[in-house]
Formats: structure tokens, C-alpha cells, sequence
């Protein structure tokens, strides 16, 4: 019998590997004392004070307007710690438990750049981008940069108390993996937990909530869904629901060579249908595969992400922070109009009856009370107000610190990037779909690279005209920005809805 070339290691030359693993992710650079002062007042700001505002009154849907700012201000938290991935246009790859992110992140890439293939159970949010030189860089939770070997950042997955007897996982909030190879030198691909474990099918409360964090904190998202299944499950769908609806997603279903073209067909038009069912905007629903001669390329996407690396996002925490503040302020401002129109009612109702009616008791304290909440709502106006220009005034102190200019944005910034020639870009994209009909056309597929370009950097000009269709001119203008145009267009898959549209312009 021959001996094995290393021997193997003992339990005690585990245990000094863990010990040293630990003490690597807790001893780690702090960011500089004016960042973290500045980090340190934001929380205070967005966890405590607006939180106390709140609870003076607020709308039914300011759980989901206050995650959407402090999703903002934890993501600019992670790039003043992991300043690599700031400035570039970060795409998130979610999906359920050994969906196949880190695979398929992999044949992306066209080799291994991600050490040894992450363990598809990856516990922590994992990004990779382009350097100068090969380097992985964690964040732990003290908030500290570490630095971490390929073999640490390996070892580091849900199987980790089984097969190494720790968890030191926990103690890291993402990982970066840099590596002068990766291809988009302006773009980074983000590897998340799947949100269910086979355990918790329905999703684990832990990890669900680091996937969502993570994701709503990225500029577009792949959803991988394993063509195994069929379909996109139902936990998918409620965990896609959650997401921010502004970020543009593309449904990926993996592994498609384990199944025949007729019923991949079958599969891509099923999902497509039972998304917009739900409600639930996508880009495109593409089949995709590692293995090159299944038929099934990676063009889709790697298109989609040549279009969003030409892309120089600005920082999207300011103009997140005042899209998700503003209708809060809208809200105090009915709630004091109708107040005022109470006390309105009730002085003219006072003045109209007898001196011995016995309403006068009523009305003056309904009087009373609407006056009492008018001075209520303008103190929580002017309370926001403060607490507005304390919050940007910190995130433009940050952005200096920075050397990334972070000011408030104005009421134009808001309109969204460049939403001007809306009709004009759509219109190309229809043009396009109908120059490539045939079985693209009659499965209703749309040309992914042209919507991105559409959704990152449409061109300008201005929506304007003689509205006839005034609704679906209102949909247009109300939207935020572009990508939210996706769900619209999902709905509306034909040249003769675009056709309305055009005619109403002239």
C-alpha cells in the first residue's frame, strides 16, 4: 500500500487553521474616523430619528418606503468599506437554494476566476470585479476590510460547522474577489445566498433576509431558475415580489441542456406567463447552459452586461434616500389638507347655528381636534424638513471623504437617467422584434441587448404631445425612471399598442 504524498492533516492542525481564520476575520482595517463618524450619524439618522417621526403618523406602506432607504444607506456602507465595487454597475445573481448562481457566474465568465467554484450553498454575498492584481477582501460585521486566501473564502459555506467544526461565516457580511482576468472592468457580478435551504423550503428567515439586502442593493438582477423544476416556484415568486420593482431583472433558466428544446419552450413561455400574472416585470426569460454545444449560449447575457458596463452609474443612495422620503412628505401634506378642511367645515357649521344648540359642544371639539392635528402635521413637516437636509448634508460630507461627489439630488435628477424619447427608443425595439419575426416573434421574446441599452442609457429628447391616450401617456410620465418601463411593456407586447401611441403624438 502506498503512503499519500501529503499526509493528512490532524485535528489539531484543523483546529490552528479555524483559530487562525477567526482571528484573520476579526482583526481587520477600520474605515478612516471621519468616515465612520459620518457612517455612525446616518444610522442614528435613518434608524432612530425618522423611525420616531414615523410613529407620529405615516402612510400604510412606509414599512416598504423606510427598507428602501436604509437598503440604500447600507449599500453605500459596504462601498465606503469595499471601495472596489463603488462606481460600478453591480449585477446580482439571486435564486433559490443550488439554483446554479455560482456555476453559471462561472461558464459566464468563460473560466474558473471564482476560487474553486463557490460551494452553491455560498452563505455570504459574494462579489467578483476587475483589479490590478488577484486579491479577495471581506467585510465583518465590526464593519472592519479584511483580507482573506482563496482556500479561506472557499472553506466558508452552510456545511461549515459539519465539515470544519466552526462558523466563522458569521462573522463576514460579503466577500470581494478581484481578479485582474474578470472581463467588464466596470462591472461587478454579485453571488448571493439562495434564500431557501432544502430545510426551509419556503425560504430561511436568515438567509432570505441577506439575499434581499443584498439585491436591492444592485443595479439589475439574473434570477437563476433551474430548468429542472419546470416552472418558477411560488416561493420565487413571493421572494421576487419583495425586490424592488426599479431594478431591472432577467429570469435565467440554467442547466437547460437536461431537457428537450420543445419542453424548454414550453418551460421559458410558462414562466413568462405566470410572471406577468403576478405582476412581476422581467426583461427577458432566456434558457441558458454551461456547456457551449447544448444550444443554448450565454450571448443574452453577457450582451446585457457589455451594455451596462459602458454605463457610469452615479451613487444611487441620494436619489434612493428622496424617492423614497418624498411621498412621505406628500403624505403629512394631505393629511394637513384635510385637516384644514375640517376646521374649515366645522367654523362654518359654528356659524350657521343658534348660540343654545347643543351640537356647538361637538363641532368645537371637532374644531379643536383639527386644529390640534394641523399643528401636529406642520410640526412633523418642519421636523422632516430637518432631518431631510441633516441626512444629505452628511451624505454630500461623506461623498467629499469619498472622493465621490454624493450631492442632493434636485426635483430633475428625479425624473430619472435621460427618460426623455421614451416613444422613440421603444419604438426601436419593436422595429427590431418585427425585422426578426418568426419563432422569436411568436414566443414573445424581446431583444434583451436593445432593452438594456434603452433601460441604462436611453437617448433625449422629450415626452410631449397631443394626448388622446391620456392614461397610458400618465403611466409613461409617471414612472420614475426607465426601467420601469419593463412591467408596461410585458403587458404589452404588440406593434399596434405602440402604434396607438405613436398616432397620439401626431
Amino acid at each position: 500500500m502506498t503512503e499519500p504524498l501529503l499526509p493528512e492533516p490532524s485535528d489539531a492542525d484543523l483546529a490552528a487553521s479555524r483559530l487562525r481564520l477567526l482571528s484573520t476575520c476579526l482583526r481587520g482595517d477600520a474605515v478612516p474616523e471621519q468616515v465612520g463618524t459620518l457612517l455612525a450619524e446616518l444610522h442614528a439618522i435613518v434608524h432612530e430619528e425618522l423611525p420616531a417621526l414615523y410613529r407620529q403618523g405615516s402612510p400604510a406602506d412606509i414599512v416598504d418606503l423606510h427598507g428602501e432607504v436604509v437598503g440604500a444607506i447600507e449599500a453605500l456602507r459596504q462601498s465606503c468599506n469595499l471601495p472596489v465595487t463603488g462606481g460600478k454597475w453591480i449585477v446580482g445573481f439571486g435564486g433559490a437554494f443550488s439554483a446554479g448562481k455560482s456555476t453559471l457566474i462561472n461558464a459566464l465568465l468563460g473560466a474558473p476566476l471564482l476560487p474553486a467554484e463557490l460551494d452553491p450553498t455560498t452563505s455570504i454575498a459574494t462579489y467578483i470585479t476587475h483589479g490590478e492584481t488577484d486579491d479577495v477582501l471581506a467585510l465583518n460585521v465590526l464593519g472592519q476590510r479584511v483580507r482573506l486566501s482563496d482556500d479561506d473564502l472557499r472553506s466558508i459555506s452552510h456545511d461549515e460547522l459539519r465539515v470544519h467544526g466552526s462558523e466563522v461565516g458569521h462573522l463576514l457580511r460579503t466577500a470581494v474577489v478581484v481578479r485582474n482576468g474578470f472581463p467588464w472592468h466596470h462591472l461587478a457580478l454579485a453571488d448571493t445566498p439562495g434564500y431557501s435551504k432544502p430545510e426551509h423550503p419556503d425560504g430561511d428567515p436568515t438567509d432570505a433576509d441577506r439575499a434581499r439586502d443584498a439585491l436591492n442593493a444592485v443595479h439589475s438582477i439574473v434570477w437563476v431558475v433551474s430548468a429542472d423544476n419546470g416552472v418558477i416556484s411560488d416561493s420565487d415568486l413571493k421572494f421576487l415580489s419583495t425586490l424592488s420593482a426599479a431594478i431591472p431583472k432577467v429570469v435565467a433558466v440554467s442547466r437547460a441542456d437536461r431537457k428537450s428544446p420543445e419542453d424548454i419552450k414550453q418551460i421559458v413561455a410558462l414562466i413568462r406567463r405566470t410572471l406577468a400574472e403576478r405582476n412581476i416585470g422581467v426583461l427577458d426569460v432566456v434558457p441558458v447552459s454551461r456547456r457551449r454545444s447544448a444550444g443554448y449560449p450565454l450571448t443574452p447575457l453577457t450582451d446585457l452586461f457589455d451594455a451596462w458596463s459602458r454605463q457610469r452609474p452615479a451613487p444611487p443612495c441620494p436619489r434612493t434616500v428622496k424617492l423614497a422620503l418624498r411621498p412621505y412628505a406628500r403624505y403629512i401634506d394631505g393629511e394637513l389638507v384635510r385637516a384644514h378642511e375640517h376646521m374649515g367645515a366645522t367654523n362654518r357649521a359654528l356659524a350657521m347655528l343658534p348660540a343654545d344648540d347643543g351640537a356647538i359642544a361637538t363641532l368645537e371639539a371637532i374644531n379643536a381636534q383639527a386644529r390640534a392635528d394641523m399643528d401636529r402635521l406642520k410640526a412633523m413637516l418642519t421636523s422632516l424638513a430637518a432631518l431631510t437636509r441633516r441626512l444629505f448634508h452628511v451624505l454630500e460630507n461623506l461623498g467629499d471623504a469619498m472622493s465621490t461627489p454624493m450631492p442632493e439630488p434636485s426635483e430633475l435628477d428625479l425624473l430619472g437617467p435621460k427618460r426623455l424619447a421614451l416613444i422613440a427608443n421603444l419604438s426601436a425595439i419593436f422595429q427590431r422584434r418585427a425585422a426578426g419575426a418568426g419563432a422569436d416573434e411568436a414566443d414573445g421574446t424581446t431583444d434583451t441587448a436593445a432593452l438594456a441599452a434603452v433601460t441604462a442609457d436611453p437617448a433625449s429628447g422629450t415626452v410631449v404631445g397631443n394626448n388622446r391616450h391620456a392614461a397610458i401617456w400618465q403611466t409613461l410620465n409617471d414612472l420614475p425612471d426607465v426601467c420601469n418601463a419593463a412591467p408596461l411593456l410585458r403587458r404589452h407586447l404588440s406593434l399596434a399598442w405602440l402604434d396607438s401611441l405613436n398616432h397620439a403624438d401626431s
